[in-house]
């Protein structure tokens, strides 16, 4: 795909699987690293590129925002570095969902196309830090992470959302929706800014979302709808 670089000069891209001509797919952080999405890129097609933002202050730097929307714009301008046009297929997880909504809002209110959003959502209590890429977790700074995380809960805490008229597919635990466990500003998001978002449920009892054997579900659901940009016919 000729529009997008191979060099990476964006504080926050991490190339998770640079190679392949379809189009990438970017996801943004949780609560903070984006390691484990690594699991997910392995399932993903051969050619479909992928890249993941990470959270500003991993490694002790600033946190430079203290507005959502702030955010949002760094990372498209981030996005834009390595893609320079669209379409732009856009996910994120947990907090990094709401963010990628207002990454998708402000795409599409700049006239670019945004084809595909996804919200990977999976619950408090699924928090899919530690795997085999731990040892590229510094171990010196676990207040700076918290602090990172605290931060970021706050400015979603405080996002005051807008309408979204593009497509958005919610990939949920199926425990959240079984439970209809409350997730205020996500259901806030899809109940009244969005148009008829799709849901799709991931049963993750054995397992985290984004390790095995659940993440094969959400590779399956994701290459499903991601090929549909691809071949629109």
């Amino acid at each position: 795909m000729s529009s997008v670089t191979r060099s990476i000069d964006s504080p926050n891209i991490v190339p998770i699987k640079r190679h392949g001509q379809l189009v990438p797919f970017f996801a943004v952080h949780g609560e903070g690293n984006v390691f484990f999405y690594a699991h997910l890129a392995r399932h993903l097609e051969k050619d479909r590129p992928m890249y993941a933002l990470e959270a500003c202050g991993l490694d002790g730097g600033p946190l430079p925002f203290s507005k959502l929307i702030d955010y949002a714009a760094e990372y498209v301008r981030q996005v834009r570095n390595i893609q320079r046009s669209g379409p732009y297929c856009i996910g994120g997880y947990c907090l990094g969902a709401v963010i990628a909504f207002e990454m998708a809002r402000q795409l599409l209110d700049a006239g670019h196309g945004v084809p595909l959003l996804v919200m990977f959502d999976t619950g408090p209590a699924d928090i899919p830090v530690e795997d085999e890429h731990d040892h590229l977790i510094p171990k010196d700074i676990p207040e700076t992470w918290k602090d990172v995380r605290d931060h970021y809960k706050t400015i979603v805490r405080n996002y005051q959302p807008g309408n979204y008229s593009g497509r958005l597919v919610l990939i949920q635990s199926s425990r959240l929706q079984a439970q209809g466990m409350h997730r205020p500003v996500i259901d806030r998001i899809l109940d009244q800014y969005c148009e008829s978002p799709e849901r799709y449920g991931v049963d993750h009892s054995d397992g985290a979302m984004f390790r095995e054997p659940c993440v094969k579900q959400v590779a399956a659901i994701l290459n499903r709808n991601l090929s549909l940009l691809d071949d629109p016919s």
